[in-house]
């Protein structure tokens, strides 16, 4: 584990079911952790499929292959519903700005309206983001480049932030891989999936800018 990551091992998901997380929507915050499987769907592991431990359908996300070049994605629920969706900043060509909208459209619908303004803070092998929420304040998600762990904390955690979910790739050079994701209790699910699909989708990005500046 690199990127300065392996001080966040002993770190334990806190429970929110007394103080929710609910940032999609709060029928994602569930009573219990949650363990849950993210499955690449597509060869370059754009879009996956997420499933509980039973095996069970819960969310798929989706490029939109009509929109790759402001890289929006979809994330939809077992019933084929849109639950957010999420886009590059149109006012940058780069990958380190999401605004992360409720629904599937501009946000603009009833029960719809921005979940997330999220910012990547890239170093040379770590990868931070930084998720401005409404009524949860800022969550810190941190990862490294070519890692296999990403950490989501409620809160800074040099400021006392808390843990309250962990993504384990199994394997740290291929961003295509297959991902376990643990949920704290009364954490947003959904919200989690999207972070580290974003995260994903930065490392991504990153890599592949390297590799053409070393060509």
């Amino acid at each position: 584990m690199g990127a300065g990551l392996s001080k966040y091992e002993d770190y334990r998901l806190t429970s929110r079911v007394n103080d929710p997380v609910a940032i999609i929507d709060a029928r994602f915050c569930l009573p219990d952790r949650v363990k849950l499987a993210l499955q690449p769907t597509s060869p370059f592991g754009h879009d996956f499929k997420v499933t509980d431990e039973a095996g069970t359908k819960l969310f798929a996300l989706y490029v939109n292959s009509l929109a790759l070049f402001t890289h929006k994605s979809v994330l939809i629920d077992a019933y084929g519903d849109a639950v957010c969706n999420f886009k590059k900043d149109a006012n940058t060509m780069c990958a380190a700005k999401f605004a992360v909208l409720r629904g599937g459209s501009d946000g603009s619908g009833e029960g719809e309206g921005q979940a997330m303004k999220v910012k990547a803070d890239v170093g040379s092998f770590s990868i931070t983001l930084y998720a401005e929420t409404a009524k949860h304040g800022t969550l810190v998600v941190k990862g490294g480049v070519r890692d296999s762990c990403i950490f989501v904390f409620a809160g800074y955690p040099k400021r006392g932030g808390v843990l309250i979910a962990k993504a384990i790739r199994s394997s740290a050079m291929f961003v295509s891989a297959d991902s376990t994701l643990w949920v704290a209790p009364g954490v947003d699910i959904a919200a989690m999936v999207a972070l580290v699909a974003m995260m994903h989708a930065v490392e991504r990005r990153v890599i592949k800018d390297r590799k053409k500046r070393s060509s």
